[in-house]
């Protein structure tokens, strides 16, 4: 086409008049400028036709990169299936499938371009830390404002920067902060003790941070009696992990209602995560509770097991009761809690980013590649591939769509959210009650090299 166009602008004039003798002929010159405008206008169709084709061409991922979502790199293979341990089969939360001819891949951006602000780490640590003092310790404003000092030079001496305190006459040191906060409890008396039976504040350890979020870490010292709760006012951070979530949400009313008045927030929605481990026979390892607002791009990134949320967030984490026996049933309050409020400092929609998409598969083509053994599970470890007994997750009992992130070779960073069909599958009962669920994944996208990668491995993997 180009060419065409490109001769019609040397045609002679005598040619073009005898084709036509009543048109008016125009001048080689004002041809050849036509032929230019013609030229570039299939220039810029061509473009805008690659692009379209570029854009609407899905991206296939090879099994190899599908792998490494699992930590299997140079070769490595993953498990069959990992274990998952609940009590009922509503601690698995399977949600419903939902299918769409495209899955949008995402990953979390990484904002190089937000500014770090120090007046605004200090107003953040220095407002919850006095809301937070008055009520788990009801500390004079002297004290919480030598506890915030602390916490401050601390974070401020960690990034090479002369922290001059809350107040300029009286400049913080490690040395002023010290003279004074009240005397640490290991050197108090026991008639000082004797008394005290909530933690004091010299318990807790404190982190905080600034990036694309200001955050802050709540947490006990090794120190501390973790088998009494933090109590803030009237109200006891603990859980009974004997409950289900329905009764979690009941009782977390007062906790959630006093930690967004010490954090200045307000959220809708809640997350329970909980975790059990095969040496527990009943016990939770760790329960995670977290207060967000949920947003639409939430499901492309949240991670199986693993909830950041887009919105800014309360997080309470509890883990299991230190030296207690979990062997048989226990009534008792998880009371060992860290606390971690994060505050977004930019808009969900610049947390994220698409950078392709993917044909989704069917439910029915996934369930083709688990009969082929084509499935995914667990760590790499070629010990504990050697040794996993087989199943059969042809009948399988629950299947839900979950995310993984693969990370890359080279750079070793994380890298875009995959989708999988997650198919779980009862494969034992303890004693206790505790079930036990085998769950493998198989890809919710299409993926090359399947055939090749799986060879390579069979004599590895148990299910090929």
């Amino acid at each position: 086409m180009k060419k065409i166009v490109e001769a019609m602008a040397y045609l002679d004039d005598e040619y073009i008049k005898e084709a036509d003798p009543d048109k008016a002929v125009p001048s080689k010159r004002i041809r050849a400028g036509l032929a230019s405008i013609w030229t570039a206008s299939v220039a810029c169709v061509a473009a805008i036709v690659l692009m379209i084709v570029f854009v609407l061409t899905p991206h296939v991922y090879t099994a190899e990169e599908i792998g490494r979502c699992f930590g299997a790199t140079n070769g490595i293979a993953t498990n069959a299936y990992e274990k998952i341990y609940v009590p009922s089969s509503e601690y698995l939360n399977i949600g419903e499938v939902e299918y769409s001819e495209y899955i949008p891949i995402y990953i979390r951006e990484i904002q190089k371009n937000v500014k770090h602000n120090d007046e605004e780490i200090i107003s953040f640590t220095s407002g919850i830390l006095s809301r937070f003092f008055k009520e788990a310790e009801n500390l004079s404003d002297e004290e919480i404002g030598a506890v915030t000092d602390k916490v401050l030079y601390d974070y401020f001496k960690e990034k090479g920067i002369e922290y001059e305190g809350a107040s300029k006459a009286t400049p913080s040191t490690e040395d002023y902060a010290e003279t004074i906060l009240p005397v640490p409890t290991d050197e108090k008396t026991e008639e000082d003790n004797e008394d005290e039976k909530t933690p004091r504040y010299e318990d807790y350890d404190f982190y905080i941070s600034q990036g694309v979020s200001n955050s802050i870490y709540i947490t006990r010292t090794s120190n501390a009696d973790v088998s009494e709760p933090i109590i803030l006012g009237d109200v006891r951070i603990e859980v009974d992990q004997m409950k289900n979530d329905k009764e979690l949400v009941e009782d977390l009313a007062k906790i959630k209602e006093k930690l967004f008045e010490i954090f200045g927030e307000s959220f809708s929605d809640i997350y329970i995560d909980r975790y059990y481990d095969g040496g527990s026979k009943c016990g939770v390892g760790n329960l995670r509770i977290t207060f967000y607002n949920a947003h639409p791009l939430d499901r492309y990134v949240i991670q199986d097991g693993m909830i950041k949320p887009l919105s800014s967030y309360v997080e309470i984490n509890f883990d299991e009761p230190y030296g207690k026996d979990l062997s048989e049933k226990t009534e008792d309050f998880l009371t060992d809690a860290t606390i971690r409020y994060v505050e977004r400092r930019v808009d969900a929609e610049d947390l994220v980013k698409e950078v392709t998409k993917a044909k989704m598969i069917t439910l029915a083509e996934a369930e083709e590649y688990l009969k082929k053994g084509y499935v995914f599970g667990g760590h790499s470890c070629p010990i504990c591939m050697s040794m996993q007994e087989a199943v059969d997750f042809e009948d399988y009992d629950y299947v839900q769509i979950v995310n993984f992130n693969f990370r890359d070779s080279k750079e070793g960073i994380a890298k875009e959210y995959l989708p999988f069909y997650a198919f779980y599958k009862h494969i034992d009962t303890y004693e206790s009650g505790k079930l036990v669920y085998g769950v493998t994944y198989v890809p919710a996208i299409e993926v090359k090299g399947y055939e090749e990668y799986f060879e390579n491995q069979k004599e590895r993997h148990p299910t090929t």
